[in-house]
């Protein structure tokens, strides 16, 4: 596993474990309520906001939230849209 912050990881998600496929235009905020949701950012640049902490994802990367009861906050950043998978992270 590789760390991209102290409690986010990445780690390999079976491809075909995708739960939710989301379109985030640049200026729009998706609230993902009680994370613990492993995401994969398919195209665009990601913005993630968990437990006051910023990551930012790109093309291909994915990353495994806590479980928490907390709201992680996801937007596009720059002009082009935002595609991100939920995946299952059973």
């Amino acid at each position: 596993m590789n760390s991209i912050f102290a409690s986010f990881t990445t780690h390999v998600v079976n491809p075909g474990s995708t739960v939710l496929r989301l379109l985030i235009q640049p200026g729009e905020v998706y609230r993902l309520p009680e994370a613990g949701e492993c995401l994969r950012v398919v195209t665009g640049l990601a913005w993630l906001t968990y437990q006051r902490r910023d990551v930012f994802l790109h093309g291909q990367e994915t990353t495994c939230l806590p479980t928490s009861r907390e709201t992680a906050l996801i937007s596009a950043i720059g002009k082009a849209p935002l595609v991100l998978e939920v995946l299952n992270s059973n």
